[in-house]
């Protein structure tokens, strides 16, 4: 059996040559596939051509991985290798290619890849996506008007396609981990879709160690967390430049020959640790109170953490103020707030350099007033510091035509545009 000894993951990169392009379809062409008014229309020439169907996955089907819920690119006629999809535009619209397995989806391993993979071949009035990096090696695509956009995909994600095999073997991983009386090591990964599996304790070598052994595909990613707490408490690493407790990065499988064993040597004080190492405190119900930016909507609002597993618990305005009681949550529960249904619709900071971006997961302890408190105020009022993504009294600034009016529906303000309903953040309701 070979064996390989695993310190850190290091990034897998690769080169692709671009292709050479002289033929790139006008706008008068792309017109005949979208309303360049309302919609988006995403025309791609993909450089590994793809080997099933490819849909538009993103914020206007709420990032559905149902292909029946997916716009399908569809070959553009006369120009060979290019491809184009088109969606309804809202506020923020987020979106991406994403290549099916067998015409259907099997993971977000498929999706065209980093923004280093987007060549812009616009021109002819086509407009321009923010492409900026992602999740492991995948790219954050927002387009900021409805129109034309021309790109070039020079690879899929980490290079993948579904129509090719991927090897798999049996890996054994050895962990040696800090010592925590309160920790459960487990593993989590693509084998068992980031839920969790505790590892096995056992004697390695003469020492003590936790073993899972696992078959899956070269390359797929796994990482160490407390089977208990979760991703509130993963193994770290004391990272020496810059003074401070990290997380590891997603581990990759290593490419292999045959049974290959994997061994993390974890265990050294003052070097590794993991995140919270304390008896485990009891859940209980607290009360969220949460004095929102200007231009939030007044309903609609989800709290949504580990306690739901993210799923969200719809907030009660009045006064001023939304407030929840969730069940069964900790201090060490991590949270954010967004309006229900959309990611795309939330709380945005203002970052040290001076620009907006989505506010990341907020901490439970940091807003209690003690550990064991059973309300948390989150104040998030502050204009300078503060915004939602899209203001509710934005809709006011729509250019009423023939083809799209305001009317209100029980006191609520919408838009109703090509025979479809609108909120005031641009989310389609009907």
């Amino acid at each position: 059996m070979k064996k390989i000894y695993a310190f850190m993951a290091a990034a897998l990169m690769s080169v692709s040559m671009f292709a050479s392009l002289e033929t790139v379809p006008t706008t008068a062409v792309l017109s005949e596939y979208g309303n360049a008014a309302t919609d988006v229309i995403l025309c791609c020439y993909f450089d590994v051509a793809p080997c099933n169907d490819v849909v538009l996955a993103g914020s206007y089907n709420e990032w559905s991985d149902d292909p029946t819920k997916c716009t399908t690119f569809e070959a553009v006629t006369g120009y060979d290798g290019w491809y184009v999809a088109s969606a309804t535009y809202s506020a923020n619209f987020q979106a991406k290619p994403l290549q099916l397995k067998d015409n259907s989806f099997s993971g977000w391993d498929y999706q065209a890849g980093d923004k280093n993979a987007w060549i812009n071949k616009g021109g002819d009035g086509t407009g321009t996506a923010t492409i900026e990096d992602g999740y492991e090696n995948e790219a954050n695509v927002t387009f900021p008007s409805a129109g034309f956009y021309v790109y070039e995909i020079a690879y899929w994600k980490a290079h993948k396609t579904p129509c090719v095999e991927i090897p798999k073997h049996k890996y054994t991983i050895v962990l040696f981990a800090p010592e925590c009386e309160y920790v459960t090591p487990a593993i989590v990964g693509n084998f068992d879709g980031w839920a969790g599996t505790e590892m096995n304790k056992t004697t390695y070598e003469g020492d003590e160690a936790y073993v899972y052994v696992i078959e899956d595909e070269e390359e797929h990613a796994f990482k160490f967390f407390d089977l208990n707490l979760k991703w509130n408490n993963e193994l770290q690493y004391y990272d020496e430049e810059n003074d401070g407790w990290k997380n590891f990065s997603n581990i990759p499988l290593p490419v292999a020959t045959k049974d290959t064993t994997l061994v993390f040597e974890y265990w050294e004080d003052g070097k590794y640790q993991w995140t919270v190492c304390t008896a485990p405190e009891e859940a209980r119900n607290i009360t969220i109170t949460l004095l929102a930016p200007e231009g939030a909507p007044a309903e609609g609002i989800e709290a949504m953490g580990d306690w739901n597993s993210w799923a969200g618990d719809e907030m009660t305005f009045a006064e001023g103020e939304w407030t929840v009681t969730v069940a069964n949550a900790r201090s060490t529960d991590g949270f954010k707030f967004r309006q229900k249904g959309t990611w795309d619709n939330q709380i945005m900071v203002l970052n040290a350099s001076e620009e907006w971006e989505a506010m990341g997961n907020l901490k439970m302890v940091d807003f209690l007033a003690t550990a064991e408190g059973t309300e948390a105020t989150v104040d998030l009022s502050d204009p300078d510091l503060y915004k939602w993504t899209v203001e509710a009294q934005g809709i006011e600034n729509v250019t009423l035509t023939e083809k799209a009016q305001k009317v209100v529906v029980d006191g609520v303000l919408y838009i109703i545009r090509d025979n479809k309903m609108y909120n005031a953040q641009g989310t389609q309701v009907r």
